[in-house]
């Protein structure tokens, strides 16, 4: 069998399921990466029972090494490029992730922009604080209108 120095297991909450079912004595990766936010059966008791060790979590992930590999990885800085690469990576998706939250809090300015606009403007149409003698005005130059409207179509 070929020789397996990294797996990823991102099931999206099925993580105990995938591990269960791995026949860790034949199959036996040096290094595993497992997506860590969406625990819904506790996994973390096969991995000890199969000889893992946790040596990295970065918030999303953890990182587990087999106990026979251990002490040539150290030797490697493991740890050290994990935490490396996976920075770089986060730092990425964080800014990806704000940029795109700027722009959706610029779209929403520009909408409550426009809101604002079409607000004022129908406000200044209203009559509701107008004079009497105003508001009747307003009112007999409105019916004059539709009035002509109405006229003009029926000719």
């Amino acid at each position: 069998l070929p020789i397996i120095h990294f797996m990823k297991v991102d099931v999206e909450g099925l993580e105990y399921e995938v591990l269960n079912s791995n026949n860790w004595q034949k199959f036996r990766p040096h290094v595993i990466c497992i997506e860590s936010n969406h625990l819904l059966k506790d996994w973390h008791g096969l991995l000890k029972e199969a000889g893992y060790q946790l040596i990295y979590t970065d918030g999303l992930n953890e990182y587990f090494i087999a106990s026979e590999v251990k002490e040539s990885y150290k030797l490697q800085n493991i740890t050290e490029k994990i935490i490396n690469e996976t920075s770089n990576v986060l730092k990425d998706r964080q800014f990806k992730a704000w940029k795109k939250d700027v722009n959706k809090i610029k779209n929403l300015e520009n909408k409550n922009r426009k809101q604002q606009i079409a607000f004022d403007r129908a406000k200044s149409l209203t009559l509701k604080d107008q004079k009497l003698t105003r508001r009747a005005k307003r009112a007999v130059y409105g019916l004059t209108i539709d009035w002509l409207r109405y006229r003009k179509g029926k000719s």
